[in-house]
């Protein structure tokens, strides 16, 4: 499953540095491509 956000760069900054729960895992889960941008979502579903 993959989670969009209008501004995943935003939680990281918000949060990753936080020291807790899935706040750790931020920056991973946007590496892999389970938190994304909206407009990289959207460029994905119109090509499809």
């Amino acid at each position: 499953m993959t989670v969009v956000h209008i501004n995943p760069q935003g939680v990281l900054a918000a949060y990753a540095e936080s020291g807790r729960g899935a706040a750790l895992q931020i920056r991973t889960l946007i590496e892999n491509g389970r938190l994304m941008d909206l407009t990289t979502w959207l460029g994905i579903v119109i090509a499809q």
